[in-house]
């Protein structure tokens, strides 16, 4: 008799938790000759969860089958490494079979084949699917970082389905997050995830993570580097904004003797040129946009290119910018995921940089602290203070 998928998930559940609450066999065995009742007790829960899995191959749901034998080789790992790799292996066949769904519906008749995005009835099976996908990768990367690359390489989404900008981010920061899991150990598979993250975009994630594969491997960090500016010469800097924040961020980023010399001169004049194309050396009151972003470099473009000269107005000299690449680092990290307080502490380190108490602020309301954001609202310089009041 088979089981249906509450009950095949019920009771993986409680058999995960259970082989968690036991050592694997080498730990028992070193803690406690005498374990023969606990290794027959872990033997029956193994076996058990065993012939939960078959049972589940059965399910007719794709999803269903691959959240099980995700779960199950997970609590497998460390007691049945060949087990467990097979079961993440039927977990990609069950993925592609949920992603090939969509791309079916793609191909119909009646699909505007000009707008590639998932219609809004399809959206939410397949963002389970992206979820499960992302979990699954969570759970191999803790035991092989190359097996999960693996995995989220045959994983892929069909070139039809194009995500909406968000979960695009998002699968960016797949890439990001193993690499920063394997940076200490592989510089060189970080260096090929930030690749990979490279080509699918601009993402300011990737600027810490060159700084990290730069302090391991600096011939790694080179290659990056080098990569992240070839990219950026194929891009309008005045009308693709990300582009050119990527390009002002790595500018500030990666200083020489950190930055290969030679693409450093390239990036800077980039940014000279693009300036300048725009009207940045004219009147300041019919300036754009972007002579606001690029003109603050200017005391970096004018080492380099005599060409910059005419873009002093825009110097901000007050600004003061951690260009130290660890001080960068830590910068850059404190903003993305720092606590409010840790925000406010880098705010007090670098007081011009005032938006620094907005992102305290929202971070405080994220997290529920209403105190700590009434504070900082009381606080924060005034322009800061208003927004924060008014949020």
């Amino acid at each position: 008799m088979f089981l249906s998928y509450r009950s095949s998930f019920a009771i993986l559940l409680l058999l995960v938790l259970s082989l968690a609450g036991i050592a694997p066999a080498q730990d028992r065995d070193a803690a406690n000759p005498d374990n023969s009742a606990e290794a027959k007790t872990k033997n029956k829960a193994i076996d058990l969860l065993v012939s939960v899995v078959g049972q589940a191959a059965s399910l007719r749901s794709a999803e269903n089958r691959a959240r099980i034998r995700s779960n199950a080789a997970d609590a497998l790992w460390n007691d049945d490494e060949k087990r467990a790799r097979d079961l993440f292996g039927a977990v990609v066949d069950d993925i592609k079979i949920g992603f090939s769904e969509f791309e079916t519906e793609f191909a119909s008749s009646d699909y505007d084949s000009r707008r590639p995005y998932v219609p809004y009835e399809s959206f939410q099976t397949l963002r389970a699917f992206w979820q499960l996908r992302h979990d699954t990768l969570a759970r191999i990367s803790k035991h092989d970082a190359d097996l999960a690359l693996e995995f989220l390489n045959a994983t892929n989404l069909p070139e039809t389905i194009k995500l909406p900008p968000q979960m695009q981010d998002a699968e960016n920061a797949f890439r990001l997050e193993l690499a920063r899991q394997v940076v200490a150990k592989n510089p060189r598979l970080a260096l090929n995830l930030g690749r990979e993250s490279l080509a699918r975009g601009y993402s300011m994630e990737l600027l810490s993570m060159f700084l990290k594969i730069q302090a391991r491997d600096k011939d790694s960090g080179q290659s990056l580097y080098l990569a992240m500016v070839d990219k950026l010469r194929g891009a309008n800097l005045v009308t693709d904004r990300r582009a050119r924040a990527f390009a002002i961020s790595l500018a500030r980023t990666a200083r020489l003797p950190d930055a290969d010399e030679q693409g450093y001169r390239d990036l800077l004049g980039m940014l000279t040129k693009t300036a300048l194309d725009n009207g940045c050396a004219g009147d300041p009151s019919k300036a754009t946009q972007v002579c606001w972003e690029i003109g603050p470099l200017f005391s970096a473009l004018q080492k380099y290119s005599r060409r910059a000269a005419p873009l002093k107005q825009w110097a901000d000299e007050g600004v003061v910018y951690p260009y130290n690449s660890a001080a960068f680092a830590e910068f850059n990290e404190t903003v993305q995921s720092g606590t409010a307080d840790e925000i406010l502490t880098l705010a007090g380190k670098y007081p011009e940089h005032v938006y620094l108490f907005q992102r305290a602020f929202d971070t405080a309301g994220r997290t529920g602290d209403l105190t700590k954001a009434r504070q900082i609202a009381s606080t924060a310089p005034r322009k800061y203070a208003s927004n924060c009041l008014h949020n």
